[in-house]
């Protein structure tokens, strides 16, 4: 009964929860008048005892995959919303979970990252999510970039903000100098609105929420984040950017620019090279969308099938690595 009041009553704290009983248990018909009267005599301490599993089960439904970091978040500064950006290299990116609903195990993992400027968006799975397996596919999808990676934005997890991916990325000893490094405010998702918009339209929609714990599907996947499907993304798929937002009333009414891809806005941009531009032209001459399209959802058959595949992982035929 304790645990159904808790639920009933917003789930509140054990000291809240005491002092509202009384207000609350006189509407409660489910127990006898017996019964209420010995939950009213429970203590704070008592119904924090009582009630340690229903919360610790509640906590691992509502798990968000992002941890709080090792690393002071001060070291790391709060990125600025006031400045417009006019220039690519601004990168935004983010880890999606494949997890299933559930974030116990082991299973795979997108890094989604994205220009603010252009929208040009890359994806790499993982197996996993820490500083060493992150800072790899960092260093795989820069590569893919058809411009120079100059800013990083990231929010507040632990993935981002460790001392392997800073020094091993941010600060490689490859660079010249290190990347600009600004991460978002926690809990403050908009602060990374260009990159949670993708997680959906870029992830969700391609590979679904289905729990991928098999390691030989993250190959299959970046098989196809690393061909077909960057290639329709950015230079098939027009996006459209927000403008400007007023509030009439109750109403918002919201200006957006025309539909453009990626691989337009690049070419329009006067700051790009223009060697860039024409490596984008040649790459865009030998593309077909059609048959991107077909292999694509060939593709996407085969990897469905293997998440759907259950029992133990298969050393012989077609779904062995």
């Amino acid at each position: 009964h304790l645990e159904l009041l808790w639920k009933g009553m917003g789930r509140m704290g054990a000291r809240r929860m005491k002092a509202a009983l009384p207000e609350w248990l006189p509407f409660y018909e489910d127990c006898s008048d017996e019964v209420k009267r010995e939950i009213l005599k429970m203590s704070e301490s008592t119904i924090e005892r009582i009630l340690q599993g229903p919360k610790a089960q509640f906590r691992r439904q509502m798990n968000c995959g992002t941890r709080k970091p090792a690393k002071p978040m001060t070291e790391i500064p709060i990125r600025n919303k006031e400045i417009q950006i006019d220039s690519v290299g601004h990168i935004e990116a983010d880890c999606v979970a494949h997890c299933g609903g559930s974030l116990s195990g082991q299973f795979s993992w997108t890094l989604n990252t994205t220009d603010i400027k252009s929208g040009w968006t890359e994806n790499e799975a993982m197996w996993g999510k820490n500083g060493t397996v992150v800072k790899k596919a960092m260093k795989e999808i820069e590569q893919r970039f058809p411009f120079t990676v100059e800013v990083f934005y990231s929010d507040c997890g632990n993935e981002f903000l460790n001392k392997y991916f800073i020094e091993g990325y941010i600060k490689a000893p490859y660079r010249i100098e290190p990347l600009e490094y600004y991460r978002g405010r926690a809990y403050h998702k908009n602060d990374q609105c260009y990159i949670e918009q993708k997680n959906n339209t870029h992830i969700r929609e391609l590979m679904g929420y289905a729990r991928v714990e098999w390691q030989q599907i993250v190959n299959k996947m970046n098989n196809v984040y690393r061909k077909e499907w960057r290639l329709l993304q950015n230079f098939f798929y027009p996006q459209q950017r927000l403008l400007e937002k007023n509030r009439i009333g109750s109403k918002v009414k919201r200006k957006m620019s025309r539909a453009v891809t990626p691989y337009q806005r690049i070419l329009e941009d006067h700051n790009v090279a223009e060697n860039i531009k024409e490596r984008l032209r040649k790459e865009k001459e030998s593309l077909n969308p059609f048959e991107l399209q077909q292999k694509l959802k060939k593709k996407l058959q085969y990897i469905n099938q293997l998440i759907r595949t259950t029992g133990e992982e298969p050393t012989k035929g077609k779904y062995a690595t």
